[in-house]
């Protein structure tokens, strides 16, 4: 059951990701997951609230605001995001409808319903122009028809990490014009790799490198050959030393992420450059109610909680 999960929230999670008004804040690339480690708390929860905000011209204001409902089978049911971009907050909400077999449909709050049907085969399932299809209860690759692309993205699996290929190809010229790699263990993002960008950002110890200029098919036989000739998730977890050799090898420090807790963490702070050079400061705080009856954190804005974080990326 728990890899059948895992079909359900890569699936759900493509879906979302084609509505602006649901593009899913994580570290997946718009791919929510409902595993405990995803949501990182150590049990099983009925739902959970949260609170993003950050600072603006000197103030700090609300960015988001969401809650997070789970069935008894530890599925998400239903969220609901408040955002505050403007001065009119928009929120919208889906809903998720599962059988023995996956996810069956969601609903969005406007009432829009999406289906997913399977194929006589048994094989794949379709959603609107985007074929889906796994082996062995895990998603091997799903392709979509977009207006100017075919997208494709194929899943490599090996002993608790796994490689996300994602390609789009033109209709017209029949080039593959992106190709971006990612690597993921305990299902966090480690490497993201932009072949056409030749650009690099790899999360260590809850920091972010990044690099421009680089080999992609050096790095993605490195990282692969790192990966198949160990142990597996073994192997991709860094060593302390880790991030002082990528800042040796010319890599950028660009965020930072601060945690109350390593899990049913409460109070999370991200520090962040743009592209402008901008440091950005984001606090987001949660409560979790467990299945148990007790419950941790809140969402209010703790201001005591200030004065242990770090102003600096170094």
């Amino acid at each position: 059951m728990r890899n059948l999960k895992f079909i359900f929230l890569l699936i759900c999670g493509t879906v979302l990701a084609q509505d602006a008004d649901l593009v899913l804040q994580s570290e997946m690339g718009a791919l929510p997951k409902y595993d405990l480690k995803f949501w990182e708390v150590s049990k099983s929860v009925d739902s959970i609230g949260s609170r993003t905000y950050v600072l603006k011209d000197g103030n700090i204001v609300i960015k988001e605001k969401a809650s997070f409902i789970f069935n008894d089978d530890a599925f998400l049911q239903k969220e609901i995001r408040t955002y505050y971009y403007s001065d009119r907050p928009r929120t919208s909400s889906t809903s998720y409808e599962y059988d023995e077999n996956g996810l069956v449909s969601l609903t969005r709050g406007n009432g829009q319903v999406i289906k997913y049907e399977k194929s006589p085969d048994g094989k794949f399932r379709f959603i609107r122009k985007k074929k889906i299809h796994y082996r062995d209860n895990l998603l091997e690759y799903y392709s979509e028809d977009q207006i100017i692309n075919k997208d494709n993205t194929r899943y490599e699996y090996h002993k608790g990490w796994y490689k996300q290929i994602f390609s789009a190809t033109g209709y017209i010229t029949g080039n593959k014009h992106t190709e971006i790699i990612r690597y993921y263990y305990d299902y966090k993002l480690y490497a993201e790799i932009h072949k056409a960008k030749k650009h690099i950002r790899i999360n260590v110890f809850n920091q972010q490198f990044y690099k421009e200029g680089i080999d992609p098919n050096a790095w993605i036989s490195y990282i692969d050959k790192k990966l198949t000739d160990s142990s597996g998730l073994d192997a991709i977890i860094p060593d302390p030393m880790e991030s002082v050799e990528y800042l040796a090898q010319g890599f950028e420090k660009i965020r930072l992420d601060k945690f109350d807790n390593y899990t049913d963490w409460t109070r999370s702070y991200r520090l962040s450059r743009s592209y402008t050079e901008e440091l950005n400061k984001e606090y987001t705080f949660r409560k979790i109610y467990f299945t148990d009856g007790t419950e941790v954190g809140s969402t209010d804005f703790d201001k005591n909680w200030l004065s242990s974080l770090p102003t600096s990326l170094y």
